[in-house]
């Protein structure tokens, strides 16, 4: 069959912080386009298996910053719409045309949106719904967030011909408000979107390090995890320092850093995998997530994993992470030091997560899509 001509609706990108879907969206386009070896400013065309081919591009609004277009790979071939990124979402949300988007998605099979921001238009949709967490935990967004997410996600039900989703637990959400659940499909993400770097011998030695990865935001619970490393500093006899790591999200501001405390803010893929290689453990008490980059990122390193029960990822591999209660201090403090203390069971989740993330590629993610986008494919 003639290749499919997909457009990846990439608003995110235009975000600060992007976050998690950035990664998303640069790790899937990556998988397209690398599984070529080549990219030309025309077109990115994958062939992932033997039954699947797509050219594919990237869909936004203006003003993709250079340090965003060097985020991507070499000649990522992109289609502007007329309007800003605040503006493009402005007017989706009203219902209204947003200027640029027919000629912006001209010539296309399939449109697909990396987050709920959508594009209008009688293109087939695909869309990724990356989480439904202000449902759960509505304290840690604001009232206009959850307004705005609500009506984003009927939108995108009502619309999206294909519903991909990371999860189980976002699926169910799904189904529950209204999806059919033929139109979902669970496709997971990779875990090969940083750099390899060889294991530090030594983590848990005078210099060694907790490591926590996260966009300072409510949800992430930044300051719960202060609060329990406060008091696994007050109780270890040599305890180690905690990094920090992540861009600044909106109500972020968090209590008096304690003692031992480094925030390194927003690193390079880079710093950041050589962070994992160093880290003693990477200590995560998100209030929920969709998923969980950053507990499959630290299994593909070898760094030992502590998390709290609402990352979806771990809660599927049990044996690979240490569990501990978000909202408590004491069992926070108490995991971290079972987890240093403990090199027999610590090194057993190791093993068991990096053979997890040995599985987790951005390939399959990419073949995953693939087959949904041909699924809705109106034939030529």
């Amino acid at each position: 069959m003639n290749a499919i001509r997909v457009g990846i609706i990439a608003e995110q990108l235009l975000r600060r912080p992007p976050g998690g879907i950035g990664v998303y969206i640069r790790s899937l386009f990556g998988a397209l386009a690398g599984s070529t070896g080549s990219t030309s400013a025309e077109q990115a065309t994958t062939s992932i298996g033997t039954t699947n081919r797509a050219e594919v591009g990237l869909v936004l609004s203006r003003g993709l910053a250079a340090d965003q277009r060097m985020l991507l790979p070499a000649g990522t071939p992109l289609s502007e719409v007329l309007t800003p990124h605040r503006l493009t979402v402005e007017l989706v949300h009203r219902g209204l045309p947003v200027p640029g988007s027919g000629r912006a998605r001209r010539g296309l099979d399939v449109l697909h949106a990396a987050s709920l921001d959508l594009l209008p238009g009688n293109v087939p949709l695909a869309a990724f719904v990356h989480d439904t967490l202000w449902r759960s935990w509505p304290d840690a967004y604001t009232a206009r967030g959850i307004a705005w997410h609500e009506r984003a996600l009927r939108r995108t039900i009502d619309n999206a011909r294909v519903l991909l989703v990371p999860s189980e637990p976002v699926a169910a959400e799904l189904v529950a408000s209204g999806a059919s659940a033929e139109s979902i499909r669970v496709v997971g993400e990779g875990a090969d979107h940083l750099p390899l770097l060889p294991r530090e011998a030594d983590t848990a030695g005078p210099d060694g390090y907790l490591l926590s990865v996260a966009t300072s935001q409510p949800r992430k619970n930044l300051v719960g995890l202060l609060d329990g490393y406060r008091v696994y500093r007050s109780r270890a006899a040599n305890p180690l320092r905690l990094v920090l790591v992540g861009p600044t999200g909106w109500g972020a501001d968090l209590p008096p850093i304690p003692a031992g405390v480094e925030v390194a803010g927003a690193v390079t893929d880079q710093r950041l995998a050589q962070l994992y290689s160093g880290a003693a453990a990477l200590v995560t008490v998100p209030l929920a997530e969709g998923y969980g980059l950053p507990v499959v990122e630290a299994w593909r390193a070898g760094t030992p994993v502590i998390c709290s029960d609402g990352v979806p990822v771990a809660l599927e591999h049990p044996d690979a992470v240490a569990i501990t209660d978000a909202l408590d201090a004491d069992a926070i403090a108490l995991t971290i030091v079972g987890v240093l203390n403990d090199q027999a069971a610590t090194q057993g989740r190791v093993d068991t997560g990096r053979e997890i993330a040995n599985r987790l590629t951005w390939a399959t993610v990419a073949q995953h899509h693939l087959e949904a986008w041909t699924s809705v494919v109106v034939p030529r």
